[in-house]
């Protein structure tokens, strides 16, 4: 069946109908006209601006249900997967491998320095992104990176990604044109919703002045009230003039009113166990490692291991926005209900860790894009895997394009 030029194969899907902003009920159904028209519970709507449909899958008794994150694919030009030996032969080696049910791709699909890369390159990179996964047969979800916009717009991508069979991305309707604010729902197979992934945008850069009374100061040499009384004006991305940069704030993050659509979601779906897939690193990947590496530092064993660290745990930085990131982070923490976020963005980030009952990870990169370790040790893609329960747990799973040495990681039983 067909919604907005895509398909969306072996998932059942809830239409919920709206007028001006307000809720009209739901029910489940074929769509099936590739013209518009939708039909579902015996209803024609003609303006898909009031549907918004979310997709859901349904696993048995036994079953597990797999989505494999691809991130910071980040082709540096169009064309590149002809001939590339780092980015096409990784994909397939993990999804061959692993055998995902999903795919999601966590952001930034292109990338050129300098200027950037111009919009009809980028629409070109992800095409031929989809291109590759439409080998596959298998459905994949998008968010945006914060290099897939410099010039290229929203529902342009969009348009790109739905116009592939298996390619998604959805518009949150609550949040005025934004994409890459939808869930993902696992039920079982009564129907019962048993865990949420909740793909959320990180945006890009910060444009004009920001309200820096959100920021929670992590830096040295300046008071918190000084810099809640700073009004930022970020000029250009990468700027580092100001001395009253936090958390690397050249960067976006998740807004407050993607945190409030969080928590409507979490409370429709009953506080089911779930994971957020993003691009920017939230703040609890900061409080995650600096409280890890504390007590690796202090030789803390016994509190080493409650962290239940994945793999060689790297870091070159952690470049969270550090502005509307503790909306986030605080709502996560109030309903205790999401168990694992996983980002990407710094590619040569691997560390997997259990902070306050939430596993932070950094997605492993996937292929050379824009840079990488040379050596291509960290290289490959990061597993969910959710069994009949709603359990979801993470395993990071690495591939090397020049010696094919494999490595797999999974969370340590204590």
């Amino acid at each position: 069946f067909i919604f907005d030029n895509s398909y969306i194969e072996e998932a059942s899907v809830r239409i919920e109908l709206y007028e001006n902003g307000e809720y009209h009920g739901n029910g489940s159904g074929s769509i099936i006209t590739p013209n518009g028209l939708i039909a579902t519970c015996s209803h024609v709507v003609h303006d898909q601006n009031d549907i918004k449909v979310v997709v859901s899958f349904r696993i048995s008794n036994g079953q597990q249900f797999k989505v494999l994150n691809l991130a910071d694919v980040q082709l540096n030009y169009a064309g590149q997967l002809k001939d590339d030996i780092t980015i096409k032969p990784t994909i397939d080696k993990m999804i061959k491998k692993l055998n995902p049910t999903i795919v999601t791709l966590s952001g930034d699909y292109g990338w050129k320095g300098g200027e950037g890369m111009g919009k009809d390159e980028i629409l070109k990179c992800v095409d031929e992104i989809c291109d590759c996964l439409e080998e596959y047969n298998i459905n994949y979800y998008f968010v945006y990176g914060n290099h897939d916009r410099e010039k290229a717009k929203d529902y342009e991508l969009a348009e790109v990604i739905n116009s592939h069979k298996h390619g998604h991305i959805e518009k949150g309707i609550e949040l005025d044109n934004n994409y890459g604010n939808y869930t993902i729902e696992i039920q079982n197979q009564n129907a019962k919703p048993i865990h949420a992934i909740y793909m959320m945008d990180s945006h890009d850069y910060f444009h004009g002045e920001v309200d820096r009374t959100q920021v929670e100061y992590r830096g040295e040499g300046y008071d918190k009230k000084t810099i809640a009384n700073v009004k930022y004006n970020r000029l250009t991305p990468g700027d580092s003039e100001s001395p009253f940069i936090v958390n690397d704030v050249r960067y976006d993050c998740i807004h407050k009113d993607q945190a409030d659509w969080y928590d409507n979601e979490v409370e429709r779906l009953n506080k089911c166990e779930s994971t957020i897939i993003t691009h920017m690193p939230i703040n609890g990947f900061t409080y995650a490692f600096e409280n890890y590496m504390d007590a690796v530092n202090k030789k803390e064993y016994d509190r080493i291991k409650s962290y239940k660290p994945i793999g060689p745990c790297r870091q070159e930085e952690t470049c969270s926005g550090g502005v509307y990131d503790k909306v986030i982070y605080e709502s996560i923490q109030k309903y205790g209900s999401t168990k694992n976020v996983i980002a990407g963005h710094d590619h040569i980030n691997d560390f997997s860790l259990l902070y306050n009952d939430v596993r932070f990870t950094y997605a492993v990169k996937t292929g050379d894009g824009c840079y990488w370790k040379n050596d291509g040790t960290m290289n490959g893609a990061t597993l969910l895997t959710i069994n009949d329960k709603g359990v979801g747990k993470v395993s990071q799973h690495y591939w090397n394009p020049f010696t094919h040495q494999e490595i797999d990681y999974y969370e340590p039983i204590l």
